[in-house]
């Protein structure tokens, strides 16, 4: 497959940093968020582009990043700028299809910390299990609140499991 700058790009980056970042984007990311009953299939349409560069984990549930100007930048914010979106930096992307590997500027909407802590929070109290796939029921949920006032809800076994491998490390470390 062969990659290149969409049409409508060249609002931040110039032709060298364009080539660059476009190069990296799988503009035929597929329709995963399609499987997901979290998203809102409304607001979401077209595949996701997914950024195949660096970025700050190793699995599907991170940002990816590019250097421009020297510095790390989330490349959904490049993404989502380099077509003429304008974008305050109190601002925060949010994907609206749920895969934070994607730069599809259609997928990314600018909102305020608050909403997308509780738009993140809001998805995240509609799943029925945790990461870990242990499901959410009344003896194994602990729900706190947040700084922003937004309902969270932690998995007591996860919890568990953590504290016990922490109690391992630092047992071993002695």
């Amino acid at each position: 497959m062969q990659n290149t700058i969409p049409s409508k790009s060249g609002y931040l980056l110039d032709e060298a940093d364009a080539e660059s970042f476009w190069s990296r984007v799988n503009f035929q990311g597929g329709l995963a968020y399609l499987q997901d009953n979290l998203v809102d299939h409304a607001k979401v349409s077209g595949e996701c582009w997914l950024w195949r560069g660096k970025n700050n984990g190793n699995d599907d549930h991170c940002y990816g990043r590019f250097k421009l100007y020297g510095k790390l930048v989330p490349a959904h914010r490049i993404a989502y700028r380099d077509f003429g979106s304008r974008l305050a930096d109190s601002k925060y992307i949010d994907h609206l299809c749920r895969v934070t590997l994607c730069v599809n500027p259609a997928h990314l909407e600018a909102v305020t910390p608050k909403e997308n802590v509780l738009r993140g929070a809001h998805h995240r109290n509609k799943a029925e299990t945790c990461r870990s796939g242990h499901p959410y029921t009344p003896e194994n949920t602990r729900v706190v609140l947040n700084a922003l006032g937004a309902e969270t809800r932690h998995c007591i076994e996860c919890r568990r499991r953590y504290a016990r491998e922490g109690y391992q490390r630092r047992k071993q470390a002695a």
